[in-house]
């Protein structure tokens, strides 16, 4: 999902950037909105040696709150929105699930790609007023990218 972003980022807020997109999404209306939770005020512990250290740090903080709002949109015109959690995306569960074998075969590189692309995917439209809003609670460590179709 971040790869295909490839942004110059336009505005920051918060939790939340709005963004110029490039690659594969070029010429469209995007946003990241994303949770780096408060109780993590400095960089992520590394976690190469101890998959105990990464969970202690996916269980940090809790869900925030997310309201997006676009205006002066075509009505009807469809928007994707797909999610990054613990739960969709999760390579390195994916790997680990597998024992975290050093190096990967052909079919174990398959399954943890499988794994990375298993985002939450979803499609939302735009109402006849010309307005998309999204809200939802936003679990830490989450990532949501709001693209065109």
């Amino acid at each position: 999902m971040i790869r295909r972003i490839q942004t110059e980022v336009g505005h920051r807020a918060g939790t939340s950037i709005s963004a110029t997109p490039s690659g594969s999404l070029r010429g469209k209306l995007a946003a990241l909105a994303y949770h780096y939770p408060p109780e993590m005020p400095r960089t992520v512990p590394g976690s190469f040696d101890s998959r105990a250290v990464a969970d202690e740090t996916l269980d940090l903080g809790q869900p925030e709150a997310l309201a997006v709002e676009f205006t002066g949109l075509r009505p009807g015109a469809t928007f994707a929105v797909e999610t990054l959690t613990r739960g969709h995306g999760d390579v390195m569960a994916a790997w680990h699930a597998l024992g975290a074998p050093e190096p990967l075969s052909r079919e174990q590189t398959q399954h943890v790609r499988a794994a990375a692309l298993a985002t939450h995917r979803e499609t939302v439209t735009v109402d006849a007023t010309g307005r998309l809003r999204l809200a939802r609670d936003l679990a830490s460590w989450s990532v949501v990218l709001i693209s065109e179709s």
